[in-house]
C-alpha cells in the first residue's frame, strides 16, 4: 500500500472510517483547551489515531499521516458547520423538497463532534407560508353570535314643524304617518351567514392541514434517514471491531508460535 500525497482523494469509506476513529478519541480531540500539555496530547492521539486507520488495510485504500487525518477531520467539521443545507431542511412549507438524502459520513462526523453544529431560526415553516399567502385563519363562528337582523323601512318621510312656542325651542317632529316593516330577503347585507363563514373557514382549515401533513411526512422521511445512517455506522464500528479482535488473535498465535519455537530449540540443545 501506498503512502498519500496531498492529490489522492479520500474515499467515502475512509472517511466514514476517521469519524468513527475520531469518536473513539474525541473527549480529548474535542476539548476546547489549548494549553500546551492538551496540544501535545492532541498530537499523540491523532498520532495514535493514525497507527490505527493506517491498519485497517482492508478499509483503505492509500496510508495517510497524522497531519493528513487531522486535516481531513477539520474540513468534514467545517462542511458539518456550514449553513445550506441546514437552512433548506428548515424550508418545508414552500418550494421542492431538498435534493440531499443524508450522508453518513457527516451524521458520523454529527456524532463525534456535536457543537459543528449551527442552527438557524427560519420563520418560513408552514405556517410562515399559509399566512403570507392567505392571511392569518379567522376565529371559529358559534351559532350563537350569529344574526339575522331586521330592518323596518318608513315609506312615508317624516314632517317636521316648527314650533310655537317661541325661539330656542327644538323641533317638534311628528310621527304619525304609517309605518311598513320590512324584513331583508338577504340577511349576508347585514351579517354574513353561518355556511359562508363556515366554507371559506374549513377551506383554509383543509389547506393547512395539507401542509402539516406534508411537514408530518417530510421529518419522518428525516427520521427514517437518520436510523438507516446510524444503522450503516453501527455496522462500520463493528467490522473495526472484528478486525481489530482477528488481528490480536494472529499476534497471540504468532507469539506462542515463537515461544514454542523457543522452548524446543532449549529443549534440543
Amino acid at each position: 500500500m501506498k503512502s498519500g500525497s496531498k492529490r489522492t482523494a479520500y474515499t467515502h469509506n475512509e472517511k466514514l472510517l476517521l469519524a468513527t476513529l475520531v469518536d473513539k478519541h474525541k473527549n480529548l480531540l474535542e476539548d476546547k483547551k489549548n494549553d500546551a500539555d492538551t496540544v501535545q496530547q492532541k498530537q499523540q492521539e491523532w498520532e495514535r489515531i493514525a497507527v490505527e486507520y493506517n491498519a485497517q488495510a482492508t478499509m483503505i485504500n492509500v496510508r495517510r499521516t497524522a497531519a493528513q487525518l487531522k486535516k481531513l477531520w477539520n474540513n468534514l467539521k467545517y462542511r458539518k458547520a456550514t449553513t445550506e443545507l441546514r437552512h433548506q431542511r428548515l424550508l418545508t412549507g414552500g418550494g421542492p423538497e431538498p435534493s440531499d438524502q443524508g450522508d453518513p459520513v457527516m451524521e458520523a462526523v454529527s456524532i463525534a463532534a456535536p457543537h459543528a453544529h449551527l442552527i438557524l431560526p427560519c420563520p418560513w415553516d408552514s405556517t410562515g407560508v399559509y399566512e403570507s399567502t392567505y392571511g392569518e385563519v379567522p376565529p371559529l363562528v358559534s351559532d350563537s353570535e350569529i344574526q339575522y337582523h331586521h330592518v323596518v323601512v318608513d315609506n312615508e318621510p317624516k314632517e317636521c314643524h316648527p314650533s310655537t312656542s317661541g325661539i330656542g325651542n327644538t323641533a317638534k317632529y311628528t310621527d304619525d304617518a304609517p309605518k311598513t316593516t320590512t324584513t331583508m330577503t338577504n340577511p349576508t347585507a347585514v351579517v354574513k351567514t353561518e355556511s359562508g363563514i363556515t366554507s371559506k373557514h374549513c377551506s383554509r382549515v383543509t389547506e393547512m392541514l395539507g401542509l402539516v401533513t406534508k411537514e408530518i411526512n417530510l421529518r419522518v422521511q428525516t427520521m427514517e434517514k437518520r436510523l438507516e445512517q446510524e444503522r450503516e455506522v453501527h455496522i462500520l464500528r463493528m467490522r473495526i471491531a472484528e478486525e481489530q479482535r482477528l488481528t490480536v488473535i494472529a499476534a497471540q498465535k504468532k507469539a506462542e508460535a515463537e515461544a514454542e519455537l523457543a522452548m524446543h530449540k532449549c529443549s534440543t540443545n
